[in-house]
């Protein structure tokens, strides 16, 4: 049998880890620079029944990573109401409620949506404090739907929803290494406890399933030269190397990579690149294989939709509200089809049980499905998928697949 406190671990992804993926995308074109083509929102239908109220939960402009998250969340539930008919005909009616990344805000706005029966769910992208939330609309009831948080109640208490897997930041590499059949990888990675006390826990499982083994290589905050962390990975014969950080940390990092001429293949998630210091790295990010929460590929049909939604609805900026884009259109997408009334109960049992697989909003052709379980440890994700892409020399990244992981998240037998 698994022991109680090691299956606690695995799901207790640090909330950390929500603060480093949030808001974040791959895409190999600068989205926003000219105006986009609205013609592809399609024929206006516009939802005329009574409005489906829900909470829109957020920190709002405290946390740089959201500060278009809200903007983006209503023009995409104003997108859904005029042009796909609301929700059985319903319109969406968008409550805000801003916790500046703070747990007891974060739980009085939870009170406050339990409160008002009018209030059919809470919608959220990647919160600080998502357990707090969960914690109270949970017993009352109230769907919980979520982009990416991640916390132990929040992966596994009734009536809440994760549309994206967020332990696919260990996830990536361990797909890639079973992909190039590597036997050892190597994660380099912020040294603070939040964040290497659950890598530890959750590379074992996750990476022996790909059949390697990871080494944690933990570096402290404001390290200025990464080499001796590199170079730890290579004698530690690593096939896979993975940098898991955000800014300075990164750029550090792929300095000491190009230093040292790694040839390992090198990977990352899309907050560790950012195309502004790519000529600070000797070669930039070339050839470097990167995990994204959203898929900004110009050639998407839902890439095109999300660009016209900003500029039908006057959000300029937005690409960094990606992910209130895919949990407004997500939780649109998991009711389609609903018939009757949009109660508070009519909606819990729709999300809870999903009939069909749906796209994943900027998903690179991912899909969905609330209450499948298709990521063991993780109990509440709606996908076991993950989009990689390919970044060119300056940070473009291209080549974006869906992938598939849920076996890499099995939980051991016996």
């Amino acid at each position: 049998m698994i022991s109680q406190r090691r299956r606690k671990a695995w799901l207790a992804l640090p909330a950390a880890m929500s603060l480093i993926v949030a808001g974040c995308s791959g895409s190999d074109d600068d989205s926003g620079d000219t105006a986009a083509d609205t013609s592809v929102l399609g024929t206006a239908n516009k939802a005329t029944g009574t409005p489906v109220k829900v909470m829109y939960e957020a920190p709002g402009s405290q946390l740089v990573n959201h500060t278009q998250e809200i903007g983006v969340a209503k023009a995409t539930a104003s997108y859904i109401n005029d042009y796909l008919g609301g929700i059985n005909g319903h319109p969406i009616e968008i409550q805000v409620c801003e916790d500046a990344g703070q747990v007891g805000p974060a739980r009085e706005c939870a009170n406050k949506a339990v409160a008002d029966k009018d209030i059919v769910a809470v919608l959220t992208a990647t919160p600080a404090n998502p357990d707090a939330v969960v914690s109270v609309t949970s017993p009352a009831g109230l769907s919980f739907f979520s982009s990416a948080a991640s916390g132990t109640k929040t992966a596994t208490m009734p009536n809440t929803h994760v549309l994206l897997n967020g332990a696919t930041v260990v996830g990536v590499p361990a797909y890639l290494a079973k992909e190039k059949g590597a036997k050892s990888a190597a994660i380099i990675t912020i040294d603070a406890p939040i964040a290497t006390g659950q890598i530890n826990m959750l590379a074992p499982l996750v990476f022996g399933n790909a059949g390697a083994k990871a080494e944690i290589i933990p570096v402290p905050i404001g390290t200025p030269d990464m080499t001796s962390a590199v170079q730890t990975a290579l004698n530690k014969k690593a096939e896979v190397i993975h940098i898991l950080g955000a800014g300075d940390f990164c750029v550090s990092a792929f300095k000491a990579i190009r230093t040292l001429g790694v040839r390992e293949q090198v990977t990352t998630i899309d907050q560790c690149i950012d195309k502004k210091v790519a000529d600070q790295i000797p070669g930039g990010y070339e050839g470097v294989k990167v995990g994204v929460t959203a898929s900004l590929d110009p050639e998407a049909q839902d890439t095109k939709v999300f660009n016209a939604v900003l500029d039908k609805y006057g959000v300029k900026d937005g690409q960094d509200g990606t992910l209130g884009f895919s949990s407004v259109l997500g939780f649109h997408r998991a009711l389609s089809g609903m018939e009757g009334d949009l109660t508070r109960e009519s909606v819990a049992a729709g999300l809870n049980k999903m009939p069909e697989a749906v796209d994943v909003p900027l998903g690179a052709g991912g899909t969905f499905q609330c209450g499948s379980k298709p990521v063991a440890v993780v109990p509440n994700s709606c996908s076991g998928n993950a989009v990689i892409g390919t970044a060119d020399k300056d940070g473009n990244i291209g080549d974006l697949e869906s992938v598939t992981m849920s076996e890499l998240f099995a939980m051991p037998q016996g």
